[in-house]
């Protein structure tokens, strides 16, 4: 188990990412959790950044919309009603996942549990890498900050949503909500 500074470390890293790779790294975190996953490669996805499948008795399938957003920058209840709707979008998916590299606002989190949204937040996704093992991804995705500080500044808008997407990947969610 890591401190609680290497966690917010971690999530501090997941924070820096390009907003279209946090979308693959969602795709192969998910893979790691026995999902196989495709993650959109249209630039108008309609919001679903990454289709989740789980074979079994019964079938599962998650439309996932992944904020990269930044630390202070949660996602409240006006985007979770939004993202609702990815259910509606692929009518094979039986539940709507939004993950933010941040957190939800208490009005999201109570929306969300009352219309059955799936919440994953930057503590779940840090607990998932954690659980996997996955830091090999971490740091394919998400450098450590010093590496990334060596780099040319990028952007740091505290929401950059994603257009066009690539990849494919899969696995089964820690959710909240």
């Amino acid at each position: 188990m890591s401190s609680q500074l290497e966690e917010q470390e971690k999530k501090e890293r997941l924070q820096n990412i390009d907003p279209y790779d946090f979308e693959n790294f969602v795709g192969e975190l998910w893979e790691k959790e026995g999902w196989t996953t495709s993650v959109s490669q249209d630039t108008n996805d309609q919001g679903i950044d990454v289709i989740a499948d789980k074979k079994g008795t019964i079938d599962q399938r998650l439309a996932i919309q992944a904020k990269r957003y930044s630390a202070g920058n949660k996602v409240g209840r006006p985007k979770i009603q939004q993202y609702h709707s990815l259910k509606e979008q692929d009518t094979n998916a039986d539940a709507a996942v939004v993950v933010t590299t941040s957190g939800f606002t208490a009005h999201a989190k109570n929306w969300a549990r009352e219309h059955n949204v799936k919440l994953v937040d930057g503590d779940d996704l840090v607990e998932m890498v954690e659980r996997h093992g996955a830091h090999d991804l971490l740091d394919e995705y998400a450098p450590p900050l010093s590496e990334i500080d060596e780099e040319p500044t990028k952007s740091t808008s505290t929401e950059q949503s994603s257009d066009s997407k690539s990849s494919t990947t899969s696995t089964s969610p820690t959710t909240t909500g």
